[in-house]
């Protein structure tokens, strides 16, 4: 899944990854501990000027050299996503053109992908805050270790898509 912004009005600034493959906080998270607000959504880090879309950056304290620097990276960064106003956040998935979900996809993707997880997709199971169960449940199936019929096809979707696209993850 990938978001799409709208206003900002249900995306957190520095917790989710919606602009670019890293949230802030992992990207910039020396500019994050220095925030004043670190629970802010997007829609409340800036306002609405002659339309146009200017941020406003709140600091607990004078930002330094290297801080100044990240902040000019992280205002770069920004420059490549336009906020819509009076357009509501949303998720598009990223394998249909259209950004819909349909099984007619999810299908083809079961029958034309059997290749092996990758590492990085390992890290993203056991490092996400989804119960312990959940995790063992997603590893077993892409190991083909549940003891019931025929999961190939499971654990092919699960290495396709990515645990990132999974919404339980």
């Amino acid at each position: 899944m990938v978001k799409t912004m709208g206003e900002g009005n249900d995306t957190l600034f520095w917790h989710e990854k919606w602009c670019g493959d890293m949230s802030f906080k992992e990207k910039f998270n020396r500019l994050f501990r220095l925030a004043e607000n670190k629970d802010v959504l997007v829609k409340n880090m800036g306002e609405w000027r002659d339309g146009e879309w200017n941020w406003k950056w709140c600091w607990r304290r004078e930002l330094l050299g290297r801080e100044h620097t990240s902040l000019q990276d992280l205002k770069e960064l920004l420059q490549g996503s336009k906020l819509a106003k009076g357009k509501q956040d949303s998720w598009r998935w990223r394998h249909n053109p259209e950004g819909t979900y349909s099984t007619k996809f999810a299908y083809n993707i079961l029958n034309s992908n059997n290749t092996e997880p990758t590492t990085n997709q390992f890290n993203m199971l056991w490092n996400k805050k989804v119960p312990l169960k959940v995790s063992a449940f997603v590893w077993k199936a892409l190991q083909n270790r549940i003891p019931t019929g025929d999961l190939g096809t499971l654990a092919s979707f699960i290495r396709m898509v990515g645990p990132a696209d999974c919404s339980c993850m």
